[in-house]
Order: structure tokens, then C-alpha cells, then sequence
């Protein structure tokens, strides 16, 4: 056999065998690398400007952002906001709220947030003027129909005071027709008004 023969058979053989240990050491650094990603995951700083409410349980809050899904954790330090910067609490938060989130990315798809602005509450506090249209004596709610605006749902703690003149009333002497100046907070999402901390009668109906 020539010899250039050979050493072209030993050349063969000896790729042979080196093959598989090359795609075996390629195999295991790729793992290796794979694994170093998800054991040294960096958090780092994540802010959304719109994302929606899909799923409140318990602390964790499930958002929507375009077409991806988070988990977004709510510690005791998160701060929680209404629109305009009062504080808010997740009872008041409901599915379908739009929500700008600051925090830190934990994982691919979760987060733990610092601060949370719930833009779908909208809530001030004013005075309202208007007629009552109906009482809720039991649940100590009424309907005011003020001048230029919609009905708004009025509920009355134990808290409010309600005035006459110089008299002070309860809330059994109200009547439908009387003209009242109430002073609480306004939720633009259901049209309410409490946390109703004084209401003024200017003119009774009997």
C-alpha cells in the first residue's frame, strides 16, 4: 500500500474518533452556558407606563404589557397611588385598571414593584351642590342630582355631619327635594361620593 495511502487512513481515523468527544464538549458548554443564565439572572430596574389588570391573588397582581404576561409582586414597602398621587390600597384596585409600574425585574416574566400608579382611579375631593332625589335610609345613601352634572350616589358614614341652619340633624331628617352642599370624595369609575365629612342643608323638604 503507498504510503501517502496510509497516512490518509490515519488521518480518517483519527477524526473519527475525535468527533463525538468535540460534539460532547460543545453539548456541555452550552448547557453550562444555559444554566449560568438562569442561576445568575441580574435584576435590574423595569418601569411599564400602561399595563392592564388581569388578575388580582392576594399579593401578586397579573398585568398585561402589549402581548406579554406579568407576574408582578406588592410588598408592604410598595407604595400604591391613585391618579393623582393620593394613596391607594389593592382593594381598590379592579380588573381592567390601567396601571403604570416601576421595579425590578426578578425573572423573565416577573417583577417586584417599588411603586404602582393606579391611573384608572380617579378620585377628588369637592363639594357638591344638588337636589336629593332618592334615600337609601337603610343603607344610608342618597341620590343627589346637582345642576350642571350626572347623578352622583352620596353615602353617609357616622363621621359626617349634617347641619341645618343651626341644628344639627341625623340622617332620618333628610327628604327627598332638599337642597344639600355635600363636602367628600368624588370616584370618577362608579360616580360616587364619600368619605363624606360634612353635608349642609340649605332647604328642607317636609
Amino acid at each position: 500500500m503507498p504510503k501517502y495511502v496510509k497516512v490518509f487512513l490515519v488521518l480518517i481515523l483519527m477524526a473519527v474518533v475525535a468527533l463525538p468527544l468535540w460534539a460532547e464538549e460543545t453539548n456541555n458548554s452550552n448547557s453550562v452556558n444555559s444554566f449560568d443564565k438562569i442561576k445568575f439572572f441580574k435584576s435590574r430596574p423595569i418601569f411599564f407606563n400602561q399595563a392592564i389588570l388581569k388578575t388580582i391573588d392576594g399579593q401578586i397582581l397579573t398585568v398585561t404589557v402589549k402581548d406579554k404576561v406579568y407576574a408582578v409582586s406588592v410588598s408592604d414597602k410598595t407604595k400604591l397611588l391613585r391618579k393623582y398621587g393620593a394613596k391607594s390600597n389593592l382593594a381598590e384596585f379592579k380588573v381592567g385598571h390601567k396601571l403604570q409600574v416601576y421595579g425590578k425585574r426578578t425573572a423573565e416574566l416577573t417583577m417586584s414593584a417599588s411603586l404602582i400608579r393606579n391611573s384608572s382611579i380617579e378620585k377628588k375631593r369637592g363639594t357638591f351642590l344638588g337636589v336629593i332625589e332618592s334615600l337609601d335610609l337603610a343603607n344610608q345613601k342618597f341620590v343627589l342630582k346637582p345642576t350642571n352634572r350626572a347623578k352622583v350616589t352620596v353615602t353617609v358614614s357616622a363621621a359626617t355631619k349634617i347641619i341645618y341652619k343651626s341644628k344639627t340633624l341625623s340622617f332620618a331628617d333628610l327628604a327627598v327635594g332638599s337642597k344639600l352642599a355635600v363636602a367628600g370624595v368624588w370616584d370618577k369609575s362608579d360616580n360616587t361620593v364619600t368619605e363624606v365629612s360634612k353635608i349642609v342643608t340649605i332647604s328642607q323638604t317636609q
